[in-house]
């Protein structure tokens, strides 16, 4: 049943469109489009902050009316609303430089729903040199351009058109298709609640402009719509069929930050353009048509994870990358918050191997809330990190806990084939922490990682500086988080609110290496950094090449090389001479704090075993435990090793040279003295010690 006021407002709302309509013609055309020959409908919602950009607002009645039943799912933009009747709606072609060519194609005004229709001349297509502009009054205007028929208008639309002309830079713009502008107009949209509140369309513009611009992968996306390299290809599943509408994304190889995006067809068919470079690609299968799992290429079949992931050199002719994606299974849900339920769009939702616990793919909530993403049979975690400027939380899925606050509290998600699991979160209120990183000497420092851990050392969440070298992430409220980056450590209390100003601005001195294998380059190990009494000064993860940077502000230092993905590689300890497995015997590396880097060239690791097993507590398999191993005796300086944490349900990994080692497990903040160890013999491939206390 309608309430009363409801159903006056309905009544009202037929009053007010038969008077639109008579009165605009149903925001169908007008003016010249009345003179030309029957050709393309075009159509869409022109929607602004408050319904108005200094338009003709919609007042009184229709103004309750276009925000009664005007939802933001209408809009774009989430926070923005329908503009009302009569706003002038034209049809024009650009320049490169934003310039209109020529006359006006067409004309329409907008409804009191805020839509409009209008008539393109025959044998229009779209393409991104046409617009359509919302005309307000004292010069006002929203543009977006024409990249299909159906043309909302709104302010994540016009900063796509004035980011796409800036990466144009006065070039051409018939090569550029209206599938990189959806792209970006994508980006943008997801970009909104990083922009923050905005009431005007002056605002909007330069907050959702700015937004875009700190962003390293967003600033990626946008430059390389107009990119000279092209890879193409065709995305079916295993009976065949042609999928439509898969993300494609183009990651450098080296760091894995997002170059590029696009989308296949109706067909099936993708084409995207990236910078000359080597790199690596995804096809991210987000649809609710199909289960098809999301993969990375290589030419021998597609791959879960992106680390494994073959690299594809662009630069010349177009590459041919074709997939064939096999058959999958689904993880969606929706992200509110605990308290009032509201949807939070814009959370970043990262599916991880729970094995590895290696990223597999990244998506964004929308602005209901929800996200939706297909992956291959197998078991992930699923976490959901809060970066926007809304005051929620970043948790990891966990029912039972009401979320967890760490990677060692994450429930693992078994998945089969063709199954459809749903991971819901409900975000608690939480604090943000936020900074900058920068050098004395250079200034700021973008692309820089930032990991976040709780006040017992687990890793919680790592990112990477925007182009300002800026970072933030909200957590719950709480004391002794530690924020680590570029050989520095922050700790902050959260428990009375949030903290900005918490820089990591000292000199410090850099060493370089390249780690290789049996097999070749080793990516993904953790190389970290100890002063000589032991002290963890933070780590590195090996670039795709195998490359490492390592930051320190202290001198000298000693290295350590982790492998704790399943790889069976052995870590060690650095000396000169040959790499060890004491602490005690490691190589002092002296670093030029503030000058040159230290070189440590290449560094081969051996082939080892995987040492893995379960932490259980009377039965009950038990996450963020520590895992110590120990070389030549227990002592903590001389004999110290490796060690490595549960995962939620008790086990844990870590890779060791061949060879007999003392291992333990303890509580974080409880790992002292040197009771406990026993012996453990390692051999080539998998190895096994479970404890059970």
């Amino acid at each position: 049943m309608y309430s009363s006021r409801i159903r006056a407002a309905l009544i009202v709302a037929n009053i007010l469109a038969a008077g639109a309509l008579a009165g605009c013609g149903g925001g169908g055309t007008a003016g010249v489009a009345d003179t030309v020959a029957p050709g393309v409908s075009l159509g869409g919602t022109v929607t602004a902050p408050g319904g108005s950009i200094a338009f003709n607002q919609p007042t009184g009645l229709r103004s309750m009316f276009a925000r009664l039943f005007m939802s933001q799912a209408h809009a774009a933009v989430s926070g923005t609303f329908p503009v009302g009747a009569g706003v002038t709606i034209n049809l024009i072609e650009i320049d490169s430089s934003g310039a209109q060519v020529g006359a006006v194609l067409a004309t329409a005004t907008t409804n009191v729903s805020g839509t409009y229709t209008l008539i393109a001349p025959a044998g229009f297509t779209p393409a991104a040199k046409y617009v359509v502009r919302a005309v307000g009054t004292g010069g006002n205007q929203l543009d977006a351009m024409v990249t299909g028929t159906t043309v909302d208008v709104d302010p994540g639309s016009n900063v796509t058109k004035t980011l796409v002309l800036a990466a144009v830079a006065g070039g051409s713009l018939a090569n550029l298709t209206p599938a990189a502008v959806i792209e970006v107009q994508g980006t943008v949209d997801s970009m909104v609640k990083d922009a923050g509140a905005f009431t005007t369309v002056a605002e909007a513009n330069a907050a959702l402009t700015a937004a875009m611009q700190a962003s390293e992968e967003a600033s990626n996306i946008v430059s390389s719509t107009v990119s000279s390299g092209v890879i193409t290809g065709t995305v079916t599943d295993s009976s065949n069929a042609r999928l439509p509408n898969i993300k494609i994304v183009v990651r450098d190889f080296n760091n894995w930050v997002t170059r590029a995006v696009a989308r296949t067809d109706a067909n099936g068919v993708y084409t995207v353009n990236v910078p000359a470079g080597n790199y690596i690609l995804g096809a991210i299968n987000m649809t609710a048509t199909s289960t098809a799992a999301s993969e990375w290429w290589t030419a021998g079949g597609g791959v879960t994870n992106q680390f494994s992931a073959e690299q594809i050199t662009v630069g010349g002719a177009a590459l041919t990358r074709d997939f064939v994606l096999d058959p999958g299974a689904r993880i969606s849900g929706t992200v509110t918050a605990e308290s009032g339920g509201a949807a939070l769009e814009g959370i970043k939702i990262v599916i991880r191997d729970f094995t590895s616990d290696q990223p597999t793919s990244v998506t964004r909530t929308g602005p209901d809330g929800k996200f939706r993403i297909n992956v291959r049979p197998g078991t992930y975690t699923v976490g959901a990190y809060n970066s926007t400027r809304q005051p929620y939380a970043t948790e990891l899925y966990n029912p039972t806990l009401n979320g967890g606050v760490n990677a060692s509290e994450a429930t693992p998600i078994t998945v089969a084939a063709a199954s459809s699991t749903t991971a819901d979160f409900s975000l608690l209120a939480g604090n943000k922490i936020a900074g900058l990183v920068s050098d004395p000497t250079s200034g700021i420092v973008a692309g820089m990682a930032v990991r976040f851990y709780t006040s017992t050392g687990a890793f919680i969440q790592g990112d990477r500086t925007d182009n300002l070298g800026q970072y933030q992430l909200w957590l719950r409220p709480a004391t002794g988080y530690e924020v680590r980056s570029r050989g520095q450590t922050v700790t902050a209390d959260l428990s009375a609110g949030s903290l900005t100003g918490q820089n990591f601005a000292a000199a410090v001195g850099q060493i370089t290496a390249t780690l290789n294998g049996p097999s070749g380059v080793v990516s993904q190990a953790k190389v970290r950094v100890y002063n000589t009494s032991a002290s963890d000064q933070g780590f590195e993860t090996s670039n795709g090449d195998g490359t490492v940077t390592l930051y320190s502000t202290v001198t000298p230092v000693r290295v350590e090389f982790k492998i704790d993905n399943g790889t069976a590689i052995g870590s060690a300890l650095y000396n000169s001479a040959g790499l060890v497995t004491q602490f005690g015997s490691a190589g002092n590396i002296t670093v030029n704090v503030g000058g040159a880097a230290t070189a440590l060239g290449g560094v081969t690791l051996a082939a080892g075993g995987v040492l893995s097993g379960t932490v259980t507590v009377a039965g009950v398999g038990t996450g963020d435990r520590v895992v110590q191993v120990r070389s030549g005796g227990v002592a903590f300086s001389a004999n110290q090793f490796v060690a490595g944490r549960t995962q939620s349900d008790g086990t844990y990994s870590i890779s060791l040279p061949v060879g007999t080692y003392k291992v333990r497990t303890c509580i974080p903040g409880a790992c002292t003295g040197t009771a406990g160890f026993s012996d453990v013999t390692i051999a080539l491939g998998s190895n096994t010690k479970n404890f059970a206390l």
